[in-house]
Protein backbone atom coordinates (compact mmCIF):
# COMPACT_ATOMS: atom_id res chain seq x y z
CA UNK A 1 0.00 0.00 0.00
CA UNK A 2 2.57 2.81 -0.83
CA UNK A 3 2.20 5.46 -2.90
CA UNK A 4 3.85 8.01 -5.06
CA UNK A 5 2.68 11.47 -4.81
CA UNK A 6 1.72 13.23 -8.17
CA UNK A 7 -0.70 15.73 -9.00
CA UNK A 8 -3.64 13.49 -9.77
CA UNK A 9 -2.91 11.51 -6.38
CA UNK A 10 -6.32 13.30 -4.86
CA UNK A 11 -8.34 11.83 -8.10
CA UNK A 12 -6.73 8.58 -7.68
CA UNK A 13 -8.20 8.56 -4.32
CA UNK A 14 -11.58 9.09 -5.23
CA UNK A 15 -11.61 6.87 -7.94
CA UNK A 16 -10.45 4.09 -5.83
CA UNK A 17 -6.98 3.69 -7.79
CA UNK A 18 -5.39 4.64 -4.35
CA UNK A 19 -5.73 2.35 -1.63
CA UNK A 20 -5.42 3.37 2.39
CA UNK A 21 -4.22 0.53 4.76
CA UNK A 22 -6.60 -1.91 5.17
CA UNK A 23 -9.23 0.05 5.15
CA UNK A 24 -8.24 2.58 7.38
CA UNK A 25 -7.86 6.03 7.39
CA UNK A 26 -3.98 5.69 7.10
CA UNK A 27 -2.54 6.31 3.55
CA UNK A 28 1.10 5.59 2.96
CA UNK A 29 3.15 7.27 0.76
CA UNK A 30 6.75 6.96 -0.22
CA UNK A 31 8.90 9.20 -1.66
CA UNK A 32 12.20 7.11 -3.52
CA UNK A 33 15.48 9.07 -4.77
CA UNK A 34 15.01 7.89 -7.95
CA UNK A 35 11.88 8.09 -8.63
CA UNK A 36 9.96 10.95 -11.45
CA UNK A 37 8.34 12.31 -8.62
CA UNK A 38 11.72 14.04 -6.85
CA UNK A 39 11.07 17.20 -7.49
CA UNK A 40 8.78 17.30 -4.57
CA UNK A 41 11.41 16.91 -2.23
CA UNK A 42 13.06 20.10 -2.64
CA UNK A 43 11.42 21.19 0.58
CA UNK A 44 10.09 19.58 3.67
CA UNK A 45 7.61 22.25 3.66
CA UNK A 46 6.28 20.95 -0.44
CA UNK A 47 6.37 17.46 0.97
CA UNK A 48 3.75 18.80 4.12
CA UNK A 49 1.98 20.37 1.98
CA UNK A 50 1.38 17.62 -0.54
CA UNK A 51 -0.12 15.46 2.16
CA UNK A 52 -1.94 18.27 3.85
CA UNK A 53 -3.71 18.36 -0.36
CA UNK A 54 -4.49 14.25 0.71
CA UNK A 55 -5.80 15.15 4.48
CA UNK A 56 -7.82 17.84 2.70
CA UNK A 57 -9.67 14.84 0.89
CA UNK A 58 -10.42 12.55 3.66
CA UNK A 59 -7.83 10.95 5.02
CA UNK A 60 -6.80 11.69 8.75
CA UNK A 61 -3.32 9.95 8.90
CA UNK A 62 -1.11 10.35 5.91
CA UNK A 63 2.37 9.08 6.83
CA UNK A 64 4.99 9.81 4.25
CA UNK A 65 8.30 7.40 3.80
CA UNK A 66 11.69 9.03 2.59
CA UNK A 67 13.68 6.31 2.72
CA UNK A 68 16.78 7.08 4.66
CA UNK A 69 15.59 10.38 4.69
CA UNK A 70 13.42 10.08 7.57
CA UNK A 71 9.28 9.66 7.48
CA UNK A 72 6.60 12.30 8.05
CA UNK A 73 2.94 12.06 10.61
CA UNK A 74 0.34 14.26 9.69
CA UNK A 75 -2.83 13.77 11.48
CA UNK A 76 -5.63 15.95 13.13
CA UNK A 77 -3.20 16.52 16.42
CA UNK A 78 -0.40 16.68 14.66
CA UNK A 79 2.86 16.72 12.09
CA UNK A 80 5.68 14.57 12.89
CA UNK A 81 8.79 13.61 11.84
CA UNK A 82 11.30 11.01 12.36
CA UNK A 83 14.80 10.41 11.45
CA UNK A 84 15.92 7.05 12.12
CA UNK A 85 19.67 6.53 12.20
CA UNK A 86 22.16 6.02 9.94
CA UNK A 87 22.55 2.52 8.73
CA UNK A 88 26.27 1.90 8.09
CA UNK A 89 25.41 -1.86 6.88
CA UNK A 90 22.79 -1.81 4.63
CA UNK A 91 22.11 -5.48 2.79
CA UNK A 92 19.17 -4.86 1.22
CA UNK A 93 15.78 -2.00 0.85
CA UNK A 94 13.39 -4.38 -0.26
CA UNK A 95 10.33 -5.31 2.64
CA UNK A 96 11.77 -1.97 4.00
CA UNK A 97 8.69 0.14 3.37
CA UNK A 98 6.56 -3.23 3.95
CA UNK A 99 8.50 -3.87 7.64
CA UNK A 100 7.44 0.17 8.10
CA UNK A 101 3.50 -0.48 8.17
CA UNK A 102 4.05 -3.19 10.10
CA UNK A 103 5.31 -1.37 12.70
CA UNK A 104 2.99 1.15 11.90
CA UNK A 105 -0.18 -1.56 12.52
CA UNK A 106 2.19 -2.59 15.57
CA UNK A 107 2.09 0.47 17.42
CA UNK A 108 -1.36 1.44 16.74
CA UNK A 109 -2.76 -1.69 17.82
CA UNK A 110 -0.59 -1.31 21.17
CA UNK A 111 -2.27 1.88 21.71
CA UNK A 112 1.37 3.69 21.35
CA UNK A 113 1.16 7.80 20.93
CA UNK A 114 1.70 8.95 17.36
CA UNK A 115 5.29 9.96 18.33
CA UNK A 116 6.00 6.61 19.41
CA UNK A 117 4.31 4.81 16.61
CA UNK A 118 6.53 6.77 13.99
CA UNK A 119 9.70 6.34 16.10
CA UNK A 120 8.68 2.46 16.41
CA UNK A 121 8.35 2.00 12.48
CA UNK A 122 11.06 3.70 11.38
CA UNK A 123 12.78 1.41 13.94
CA UNK A 124 11.51 -1.16 12.37
CA UNK A 125 12.35 -0.57 8.41
CA UNK A 126 16.16 0.85 9.54
CA UNK A 127 15.99 -3.05 11.51
CA UNK A 128 14.98 -4.32 7.82
CA UNK A 129 17.36 -2.75 5.66
CA UNK A 130 20.43 -4.38 8.10
CA UNK A 131 19.42 -7.88 7.02
CA UNK A 132 18.98 -10.27 4.10
CA UNK A 133 16.32 -12.36 6.36
CA UNK A 134 12.92 -11.33 7.13
CA UNK A 135 11.13 -10.97 10.49
CA UNK A 136 12.60 -10.38 14.04
CA UNK A 137 13.61 -12.83 16.36
CA UNK A 138 13.72 -10.73 19.22
CA UNK A 139 12.22 -7.15 19.35
CA UNK A 140 14.96 -6.15 21.90
CA UNK A 141 17.33 -6.19 18.50
CA UNK A 142 15.55 -2.81 18.06
CA UNK A 143 16.38 -1.43 20.74
CA UNK A 144 19.49 -0.02 19.66
CA UNK A 145 17.76 1.60 16.70
CA UNK A 146 14.92 3.29 18.40
CA UNK A 147 16.95 4.73 21.08
CA UNK A 148 18.81 6.66 18.35
CA UNK A 149 15.52 7.32 16.41
CA UNK A 150 15.09 11.16 16.22
CA UNK A 151 11.58 12.97 16.30
CA UNK A 152 10.72 16.20 16.02
CA UNK A 153 7.15 18.05 16.37
CA UNK A 154 6.63 19.94 13.49
CA UNK A 155 3.62 21.28 14.38
CA UNK A 156 0.77 20.61 17.08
Amino acid sequence: NEILFHDEMCEELDNGRISRINGTDYVLVEFMPSDPYQYIRNSLDEIIAAAKKLKAEGIANVIISMGANGSLWLSDQAVIQAQPPKCENVVSTVGAGDSMVAGLIYGIEKGLSQAETLAFASAVSAFAVSQSNVGMSDIALLEPILANVKISVIEG
